[in-house]
Parts: structure tokens; C-alpha cells; sequence
């Protein structure tokens, strides 16, 4: 009974649009993931696709505060390393 009311609770938390952070992003990739039987990035993938512009950037800006802190020639280096990444893939 408890679980049917955490996941009746899951699917209202869903469908409330707020702003979404990257501990609730990883949550629901993680969630998506077991639900699907898919990898983690698979879910990633998905879950990326239908999140806004506008919330991606916000994404993006919290994983790189996360992951980086201060450090900003450490995420510089990061940032050019995907865009030559992306460079290769497309050329």
C-alpha cells in the first residue's frame, strides 16, 4: 500500500511543472531507467529531449557548479574538449 501511494505521489510530482534541478533530473533518469530497463544514459538521452532550452541551460550551469565549483579553467577545458568532441562527430 505504501509503495502504490509513493508512486501515485511520483506521477502528481511529475505533472506539477516546477523548476527542475539536477538532483530531481537525476532522479527521474534514474527512475526512468528502471522502469524502462534502459542503461542510465539511454535515459539521460531521453529525459534530455524533452526538457525546455531555457531549463537545459539551467541544467547545465548546476552540473557544471557541481562538478567544477569555482574551477572555471577546469570547466573552460571541459567545455572545449566536447566542443572539438562534437567537431570531430559532425565533420
Amino acid at each position: 500500500m505504501l509503495r502504490g501511494v509513493a508512486r501515485r505521489i511520483s506521477t502528481l510530482e511529475r505533472a506539477v511543472p516546477i523548476p527542475i534541478t539536477a538532483a530531481i533530473f537525476v532522479e527521474r533518469a534514474e527512475a526512468h531507467a528502471g522502469r524502462s530497463e534502459t542503461s542510465f544514459d539511454a535515459a539521460l538521452e531521453s529525459l534530455a529531449r524533452a526538457v525546455s532550452n531555457d531549463e537545459l541551460g539551467r541544467l547545465t550551469s548546476e552540473f557544471e557548479q557541481i562538478v567544477f565549483a569555482g574551477d572555471i579553467a577546469a570547466r573552460d577545458a571541459a567545455k572545449r574538449k566536447a566542443l572539438m568532441l562534437v567537431e570531430g562527430v559532425l565533420a
